[in-house]
C-alpha cells in the first residue's frame, strides 16, 4: 500500500488542476482490487486451478499497470503512461473474452499462444468506442509525431537537472487530465468484468486443472 500512496501523493503534487475527487477515484480503485482478490480466494482458499490462476493474474496484471499507469501520470511521463495504460486496454479484452465463455481462464495460464486479435474483437464488440481508444494510445506508443510531443522546460527543472534546452517530452495539464480520465474509465470497466468473472462461483474459479492444493493446518488440527 506503501507504493499506491507515493505514486497517488506524487500525481497530487505534479498536478494540482486535477480535481480531488478524481484522485479519489483511483484510490478506492485499489480497495476494489483487493477486495476481488479477497472474494476470489474465498471460493477457493485451499485449491488453485488453472481458472483461478487466471483470474488472479488478471488482477496482479490490473494493479500493476494500474500503480504504473498513476506513477507515470506523476513523473510527467508521456511514452510511460501509453505503454502501461494500453495494456489496460488489453486486459479489459481479456476479461470480456473470458466472459463469452469462462472456461477460457485455463486458456490464460496454459502453454498455447492466444490469437490476441481475437481477444481484443470481443472488447471491441462489447465496447465498440475501445477499439478508438486503443488506436489513439497506440499512435503515441509507436514512434512518431505525437509520441514525441514537446513542452519547454521548468526553471525548476533546469536548476535542478543542469540542463540547458529549452525543450523536453512534456504534456499540459489538459492533457494529464484526459489521461487520468482514460484510466479512471478502463479501470472501472475492468473491475465491473472481473465481477462479473467471479459472479460465477466456485464452479468458475475451479475450473482446469489442480495445479496446487494448500493443506489445512486447521482441520489437520481438529
Amino acid at each position: 500500500m506503501n507504493h499506491e500512496k507515493q505514486a497517488v501523493r506524487k500525481l497530487r503534487l505534479s498536478w494540482p488542476e486535477i480535481p480531488e475527487s478524481h484522485i479519489e477515484s483511483l484510490e478506492l480503485f485499489f480497495v476494489q482490487l483487493r477486495a476481488v482478490d479477497g472474494e476470489t480466494a474465498r471460493l477457493s482458499p485451499h485449491e488453485l486451478h488453472e481458472s483461478l490462476w487466471g483470474i488472479l493474474g488478471i488482477l496482479s496484471r490490473c494493479y500493476q499497470l494500474l500503480l504504473c499507469s498513476i506513477k507515470q501520470v506523476g513523473d510527467r511521463n508521456l511514452n510511460g503512461f501509453y505503454v502501461a495504460a494500453r495494456g489496460l486496454v488489453e486486459t479489459l479484452c481479456s476479461v470480456v473474452w473470458v466472459n463469452e465463455k469462462p472456461e477460457r481462464l485455463c486458456n490464460l495460464v496454459q502453454l498455447e499462444s492466444l490469437r490476441i486479435g481475437r481477444i481484443m474483437n470481443s472488447g471491441y464488440r462489447k465496447y465498440p468506442n475501445l477499439n478508438t481508444v486503443y488506436s489513439n494510445m497506440s499512435s503515441i506508443v509507436h514512434p512518431n509525431r505525437t509520441s514525441q510531443s514537446l513542452g519547454p522546460r521548468s526553471m525548476e527543472e533546469v536548476k535542478d537537472n543542469g540542463v540547458f534546452g529549452p525543450f523536453s517530452l512534456n504534456f499540459s495539464a489538459g492533457f494529464a487530465q484526459k489521461m487520468i480520465d482514460d484510466l479512471i474509465n478502463l479501470i472501472s470497466l475492468i473491475i465491473s468484468e472481473l465481477e462479473t468473472v467471479i459472479s460465477g462461483g466456485e464452479d468458475v474459479v475451479r475450473g482446469g486443472r489442480l495445479m496446487v492444493r494448500v493443506r489445512n493446518r486447521m482441520q489437520d488440527e481438529a
